[in-house]
């Protein structure tokens, strides 16, 4: 089950850097400083509104790995400007990271924030060498809605297909705290998945052999998305002989094992980061 959040909204972490009631996001952001990177921002990746992207790249970056990463929000809301300690994080180790937006819900509905998703990948593959990154070596990874979201984008071949791109296209996918099979609990659910049958929408029931692999990160005090949905991913990756790992961060809930992401809050989820980073660096190898 998921329980439908405004990401970082309204919510405060007692004694978070020594600041309480502060807006976790905004630390965090205020904390990150991009000087040495490139950065790009409100790159068009499509020609919708919403459908634009920052870019954060080592400078002079060559044959370097990439991460399209998606936020969460329960698509409704957030967005790339709310992660850039996310992109200064990965940049800092070498890899070119796009922080993308995507359309979101009442506006539109399942499948268009998946589709936007897809049209990112698209875009980070058609414009990797110009950015200094292996075509290869590109990984997809997303929090909450956005790891549902590049999970479902893998593993949904239709979607890929008129992308002219398959799975294995992608070295690998990092889903955080990913909703990736629950039932229909509140109308709003309904709503955004436009009331489709569970089989047609969660990542979970669409695996098929010939995945890349998965590095699926779960926060052991996660109440927003219960942890049932990564068992639930796990073993369906499993049956279909698709490799993956699956991690639980001790006393990290849902924010905090996205803010463990960036490289001044280890203490919220310390495996978290270095999880990331070793399976990126690793290719896409899972132990």
């Amino acid at each position: 089950m998921i329980r439908p959040i405004k990401i970082f909204v309204s919510l405060s972490i007692a004694g978070f850097l020594g600041l309480a009631a502060c807006n976790p996001v905004s630390t965090l952001n205020a904390l990150t400083l991009t000087r040495g990177l490139g950065v790009d921002q409100n790159v068009k990746y499509g020609p919708l509104e919403r459908q634009v992207l920052d870019i954060y790249r080592p400078v002079n970056a060559k044959n370097a790995p990439m991460v399209v990463f998606v936020h969460g929000g329960s698509w409704t809301s957030s967005g790339k400007e709310d992660h850039k300690f996310v992109g200064e994080s990965l940049a800092r180790e070498g890899i070119v990271t796009l922080v993308i937006n995507y359309r979101l819900f009442p506006k539109v509905v399942y499948p268009a924030f998946t589709e936007d998703t897809v049209l990112a990948l698209r875009w980070a593959k058609d414009h990797a060498l110009e950015l200094g990154a292996n075509p290869a070596q590109i990984y997809a990874m997303g929090h909450s809605a956005g790891a549902f979201n590049v999970a479902d984008a893998i593993v949904d071949r239709a979607k890929l297909k008129a992308q002219n791109l398959e799975p294995l296209d992608f070295a690998g996918v990092i889903g955080i705290a990913g909703p990736y099979d629950y039932d229909y609990n509140t109308s709003y659910t309904k709503s955004v998945f436009n009331n489709l049958p569970l089989e047609k929408v969660m990542p979970a029931r669409k695996v098929t052999p010939g995945l890349p692999p998965f590095l699926l990160l779960v926060g052991e005090n996660d109440t927003t998305v219960e942890p049932q949905n990564g068992l639930s991913m796990r073993s369906s990756l499993e049956q279909n002989n698709s490799p993956v790992k699956y991690v639980t961060i001790p006393g990290a809930n849902h924010l905090t094992i996205l803010g463990a992401v960036g490289r001044r809050v280890t203490f919220l989820g310390s495996e978290v980061r270095p999880e990331i980073l070793s399976f990126i660096k690793s290719g896409g190898k899972v132990k």
